[in-house]
């Protein structure tokens, strides 16, 4: 669904998204930089024969900074990226099912049928149910066969010759 949301998107909202996604990478960036010093460290450790007085706390701060940076930074840029990305997708909704040449649903419980068969739709290639597109547009073209279907299509092939 992103591709077709984000293109809807206006500067503002890119502006966001990109802030978003930067303090996330920030974060994820800073953990694992920060989880590598410590796995260094204690190659090094190992290597060299030292695990005693100043070098334990040298080996252990960059684990707990690592799940300092995680818990303070991680954690919050990470449900700020998810409400970034669900307010969108809550905002351009119906833009995308006009694009899709969908009816607009007439209720919440219609939506959801509606929702359900536009995500079987682009994860399974299953047709759109009639009832869903929009009375202008015409029925959508055979969609490209899926690897279930091209199984499928195989196997009869196989009974085919074997008969």
């Amino acid at each position: 669904v992103w591709p077709r949301i984000d293109a809807l998107l206006s500067e503002r909202e890119q502006e966001l998204h990109v802030d978003a996604r930067s303090n996330l990478a920030f974060a994820l960036n800073g953990v694992l930089g920060a989880f590598a010093l410590g796995v260094v460290l204690v190659a090094q450790a190992v290597v060299h024969g030292g695990f005693g007085g100043w070098r334990t706390l040298a080996i252990v701060a960059p684990f707990a900074s690592a799940y300092a940076i995680y818990r303070l930074l991680g954690v919050s840029a990470a449900e700020r990226f998810g409400t970034e990305m669900r307010a969108s997708v809550d905002l351009h909704r119906l833009e995308v099912y006009d694009r899709l040449g969908l009816a607009l649903p007439g209720s919440r419980e219609a939506e959801r049928q509606m929702a359900v068969a536009v995500s079987r739709s682009w994860l399974y290639g299953a047709k759109m149910p009639a009832r869903h597109r929009a009375a202008n547009v015409a029925p959508a073209p055979e969609p490209p066969p899926t690897v279930s279907r091209l199984r499928s299509m195989l196997l009869r092939a196989r009974r085919r010759r074997a008969e």
